[in-house]
């Protein structure tokens, strides 16, 4: 075995109100956690719970610089030998490593040094004295200490989980649970019962506070789903985020008789927002919650809001023939279409106005679809029967709109029950569920997985020797299909490979003998190198999170870049290392007729048609890029969202996966057709 068992301690981060601490962009404000954690209240409760479990080497992790330097103090003063460490420390990582290993030093507290890359057998004591916002940072530091030594029959780790959804991750990363409240609970039972599954020779103790807070998390409380996605987004959620972070509608509607009834309650309402609630909840309530027996009404509702019908009435022509439009870029209500209809004809097709001006029309200006005739017929124009101001109208879009998003996709999800789903791009018999791992040693050493995930590459291949390497977090910065095999033959330059016992190489051909390259550029010889493992293929880094949202900010980092107004507020993005980057919003309203570009997805979403700008041409740059792309290796990455505004602020755009240039016409702009590989 490669690894020890653990010995893990969920410690109650009681002397910290983590919701105090401004929460933005996914994580803590950093000077206000620094100075949060550094308190006399707090290292005593961290050095009383380290007198407690501690072994004879610890490694413990700080958020900052001062909060290094103020806990090796205080323990110093209570007689225990520590350092710490950081980059222009005083004491150097190398030197650290050497004392604790001579046993000169008993704790080393560090900022960022060692979370990965760094291999510290001889660690067997993890203190996790700060948070730590993603999965993938938590398993790299809870690994330093994983590795078997000498002497070393298990690993101590003592964590302090705070009164904030953000320390939910660490119960799900460590023991592969879903992202549900409900899941959570039930590990929770299970940990208190002692019940839980584990490998051989670990424990789990839990303080009883977080227990009795784990438990509660399934409570019928919508109040508290709520509160939890707003601290995850650091703005309110919307109903579909709500909605897809698994919280109940139905009992949220019990609860609090309506969406904008419990933001209103949570206070999370402009003024303006609050005015078109107050004037427009019956129809808000009756969009939220009318039974759909087809998408028509809220196709009607999106497109009578495209055209601003709220403040300028539309004529039933052009309702009609944006209903159309609507429909056509969501390709799965196809089902909803009448006979005699195909997707594919004339939008201005009379028999279709026909038939919406007898359908959609006559029922939104009767009383047919709702208790209240909501719209009018003045001439040939749908009127908006509610009174308010305009600024209130504009408020009232916004909400509006949220609910619509909602409806389209509750009601595509009942769909897709008995269909494939829609956030899979390709049918489940082309793919294989193989292993995803983050931590290299379980790769190497071939343990259960944290979980699975579907790749269609892999089908040609035996389920049993493929897996998902996730380097998404280092140096290299993407996520590998790696096959299983000690044949060094098959490599060729530029592969990555596993080794038993150097971990993640590249094979460096360049100067005409081989040569395996680690992290940082040292070198390793082939006759010091035992493969277990090659690359099949490089899925880029954002392999793992297809249908993610992510703000137009959020995603430069995605790249390892600065995010600027400058480059990021256009739609086509060039980046180092070819790569492109496509941002798409579906719905144009509001842009001006140059500006409106044709997006639409092919009918089974494994297509995606888009219209460049009207600069871009096939000679240019911009659009060499694209159809050259196999001959530049350029790896196409697209993001997609149905429209610029959602809940009043830019809405987020949708991960869609690396796309391959397939065809184009046209010049001034360019219509181009992308296969979606992911």
């Amino acid at each position: 075995k490669l690894l020890v068992p653990f010995h893990y301690f969920g410690i109650d981060d009681d002397t910290v109100d983590y919701r105090e601490i401004p929460w933005r962009n996914g994580r803590f404000d950093p000077s206000e956690l620094s100075n949060k954690l550094t308190t006399i209240e707090r290292a005593r409760h961290a050095l009383k719970t380290w007198l407690e479990h501690h072994q004879r080497r610890t490694l413990a992790f700080c958020v900052s610089t001062r909060h290094a330097d103020f806990m090796a103090e205080q323990f110093r003063r209570a007689g225990v030998r520590a350092v710490a460490v950081y980059g222009g420390s005083t004491v150097g990582r190398a030197d650290a490593l050497d004392q604790l290993r001579q046993g000169d030093v008993d704790v080393v507290f560090s900022v960022d040094l060692f979370n990965e890359g760094v291999d510290l057998p001889l660690i067997d004591t993890v203190m996790m004295l700060r948070p730590t916002e993603s999965k993938i940072l938590f398993l790299q530091q809870l690994g330093r200490g994983l590795r078997r030594a000498a002497g070393k029959e298990h690993l101590v780790v003592l964590d302090f989980i705070g009164n904030h959804a953000s320390f939910l991750h660490k119960p799900q990363a460590l023991f592969g649970l879903g992202g549900s409240y409900r899941e959570l609970a039930a590990f929770a039972r299970e940990a208190a019962a002692g019940t839980l599954t584990l490998p051989e020779g670990c424990t789990v103790n839990y303080d009883l506070a977080l227990l009795d807070f784990l438990r509660d998390l399934d409570a019928d409380n919508s109040c508290a789903e709520y509160e939890a996605l707003k601290a995850t987004f650091g703005r309110r959620p919307s109903l579909l985020e709500f909605y897809r972070g698994g919280a109940s509608v139905q009992r949220m509607r019990q609860q609090h008789g309506g969406w904008f009834q419990l933001v209103k309650e949570q206070n999370d309402l402009s003024s303006d927002e609050l005015n078109a609630f107050d004037v427009g909840q019956t129809l808000l309530n009756d969009i939220e919650s009318m039974p759909l027996a087809s998408s028509e009404p809220i196709v009607f509702l999106k497109a009578f809001d495209e055209l601003d019908g709220w403040r300028t009435p539309p004529t039933i022509d052009a309702l009609a023939a944006r209903s159309w439009q609507v429909l056509a870029r969501r390709p799965r209500l196809r089902g909803d279409l009448p006979g005699g209809f195909d997707i594919g004809d004339d939008e201005n097709n009379s028999r279709w106005r026909t038939y919406w001006r007898e359908h959609e029309v006559t029922s939104w200006t009767t009383r047919n679809r709702t208790k209240r005739a909501h719209f009018k017929l003045e001439a040939d124009a749908i009127v908006f029967t509610g009174a308010m101001p305009l600024l209130t109208k504009s408020a009232f879009s916004t909400l509006a709109n949220e609910l619509i998003d909602y409806r389209f996709a509750s009601y595509e999800a009942r769909r897709a029950t008995d269909e494939t789903s829609a956030t899979n791009i390709v049918a489940r018999s082309e793919a294989v569920a193989v292993p995803v791992y983050v931590d290299v040693d379980d790769a190497i050493a071939n343990r259960p997985p944290l979980k699975l995930h579907d790749v269609v590459a892999a089908a040609s291949h035996r389920a049993t020797d493929v897996f998902l390497l996730d380097l998404s977090a280092r140096e290299i910065r993407s996520v590998l299909l790696m096959e299983r095999t000690n044949r060094v033959d098959m490599l060729k330059n530029g592969d990555v490979c596993l080794d038993e016992r150097q971990g993640v190489l590249r094979v460096d051909d360049s100067s005409g003998a081989r040569r395996f390259l680690r992290d940082g550029g040292k070198t390793i010889t082939t006759a010091d190198v035992a493969v277990v493992a090659r690359q099949l293929e490089d899925l880029g880094p954002l392999a793992l999170r297809v249908g993610e949202r992510f703000m137009r900010e959020d995603i430069a980092p995605l790249f390892g870049e600065v995010f600027n107004t400058g480059n990021w507020n256009s739609g086509h993005i060039s980046l180092p290392r070819h790569q492109t980057v496509l941002l798409v919003t579906l719905s144009k309203q509001g842009k001006q007729e140059d500006h409106r570009y044709h997006d639409r997805w092919s009918d089974d979403r494994r297509r995606f048609h888009w219209q460049s700008q009207r600069t871009t041409t096939p000679i240019n740059k911009k659009g060499r890029e694209i159809v050259r792309q196999e001959e530049q290796g350029t790896s196409i990455h697209l993001f997609v969202r149905e429209q610029k505004v959602e809940a009043g602020k830019g809405a987020a755009f949708v991960y869609a996966g690396r796309a391959r240039y397939r065809e184009h016409t046209g010049s001034n702009p360019m219509n181009v057709t992308f296969d979606l590989l992911d």
